[in-house]
């Protein structure tokens, strides 16, 4: 018996539906690639494939919409760069607000890790491409904790 959590009724049918329209845009491919570090992988997880087939991504973007309709978040972070692009569509489906959530601060522009309206108290779902180890999902957590920390003495609750 599993003991993973589903969300609302129907994820069985959700989850086969992602991980088919997963496997039409070949989002991983299998063979020899470099990671960032230069280490060899025999995985390549690519994403932005998802965003060269509308159909595709809208069926992944339409249980998203499911999963954040039963989380009920008050705002949604999307991380860069992918998790833009989903939190970005997410976001105007479910007509909830988004703000930009990195792990450190821009050497640009404002110079913020967090960018877009929020406030103390608000749940907020992350929304990450989920390509990577964490790291950066984590810190982006970080900092909006704190940054919540800092404004109110309080912190906020998260959902992932």
């Amino acid at each position: 018996m599993s003991t993973r959590r589903r969300i609302g009724r129907g994820s069985v049918v959700g989850e086969l539906r992602v991980a088919k329209a997963l496997a039409a845009v070949q989002f991983d491919r299998f063979g020899r690639f470099l990671d960032n570090s230069g280490c060899q992988e025999p995985i390549y997880i690519c994403p932005a494939r998802l965003l060269g087939d509308v159909f595709e991504f809208k069926a992944i973007i339409q249980e998203l919409v499911r999963v954040v309709k039963f989380v009920q978040p008050d705002i949604i972070a999307g991380i860069p760069s992918l998790g833009l692009a989903f939190s970005g569509a997410v976001s105007l489906a479910c007509e909830i607000p988004s703000i930009i959530a990195r792990g450190t601060p821009e050497d640009h522009g404002e110079g913020t890790a967090l960018q877009g309206t929020y406030s103390a108290g608000q749940t907020v779902l992350v929304l990450d491409d989920a390509t990577g180890d964490g790291t950066t999902k984590r810190a982006c957590i970080d900092q909006l904790l704190a940054d919540w920390a800092d404004r109110n003495g309080c912190a906020g609750s998260m959902a992932m």
